[in-house]
């Protein structure tokens, strides 16, 4: 995605992220989980990363990492 599309995306929902991030979910969810699993697998190999420079990926890598373990039941510690 280019960085205008998702600044496109994102005043569309008003800047907010998070309505931005439920559209991208709806957008990519399978018709079940097994479907949504193998969509996933079927992009794995991708090596595209997000627009930004080298400094945004300890955001992918750290803060998202937060979130997605949040989303399937990990405890987080605080930093």
């Amino acid at each position: 995605m280019s960085p205008a599309r998702w600044a496109v995306g994102l005043a569309r929902v008003r800047f907010d992220f998070d309505r931005q991030n439920a559209r991208g979910v709806e957008l990519h969810r399978g018709a079940s989980p097994r479907h949504t699993l193998d969509r996933l697998r079927a992009v794995a190999h991708r090596t595209s990363t997000p627009p930004g420079g080298r400094d945004s990926r300890i955001v992918e890598e750290v803060v998202h990492r937060e979130d997605t373990g949040a989303g399937v039941g990990e405890l987080r510690q605080r930093l």
